[in-house]
């Protein structure tokens, strides 16, 4: 019995996977739910190998994932269940990939991210993100982008996200429930991403589709 069950589960379909998330519902997938793969309409590739033994330890499928994009490739480990949980994210992923895959465009954006032993949590519509990414300074939607850190850290059930230059805070980042974000530029950020001085901060607040408003 034990062996049949074992033998139903290895040839589980990777369509599987799909279940777990909307990001996932419109893919393409390969393999098996315990190691397979899946493309996504706009390209990038996500890959995955779930551990029978760590699935038996921790009660829930884990294992190890990674991401594919045209100039992005990150890589980690896996947990799904109630949320899902991607720990020990590590690798370079493209602002131009990123922004692909949000349906945004920010134009001509060679700036990738380096991204070590980050952490990210979806549950119950939040986004849970703890982690450090910087950048070196290049160009972006024709604009000269200085070399920046960005740290967020999960904090009373939402993500919040510093933007720096040389230790000057340009952005924050608020996450919310469903994608929502606001997002807090200073005036030493606002030549850099609103393209204009201010004297003061500009909130701008970000639905799950892109769509903004300034407050």
């Amino acid at each position: 019995m034990i062996t049949f069950i074992a033998a139903l589960a290895a040839s589980a379909p990777a369509e599987l996977v799909g279940t777990f998330g909307p990001p996932l519902s419109e893919a393409s997938f390969s393999g098996s739910f315990w190691h397979g793969s899946a493309r996504m309409p706009q390209g990038s590739a996500v890959g995955w190998a779930v551990s029978p033994l760590e699935t038996i330890q921790t009660g829930s499928p884990s294992g190890r994932w990674s991401f594919e994009d045209a100039d992005s490739r990150l890589i980690g480990r896996m947990k799904l269940g109630r949320s899902l949980s991607l720990t020990d994210i590590t690798g370079v992923v493209a602002i131009a990939d990123l922004s692909h895959m949000a349906d945004a465009d920010p134009g001509t954006c060679g700036l990738s991210a380096r991204i070590d032993n980050a952490q990210l949590i979806l549950v119950d519509d939040r986004i849970m993100l703890d982690g450090v990414a910087t950048t070196r300074a290049g160009r972006c939607a024709e604009r000269d982008v200085p070399a920046l850190d960005v740290v967020s850290a999960a904090t009373d059930g939402s993500s919040k996200i510093s933007v720096r230059a040389a230790g000057t805070v340009l952005s924050t980042v608020a996450l919310g429930k469903r994608g929502n974000a606001v997002i807090t530029v200073t005036p030493a950020g606002s030549r850099l991403f609103l393209g204009r001085d201010t004297a003061s901060e500009t909130i701008l607040e970000i639905g799950l589709r892109g769509t903004q408003s300034d407050s």
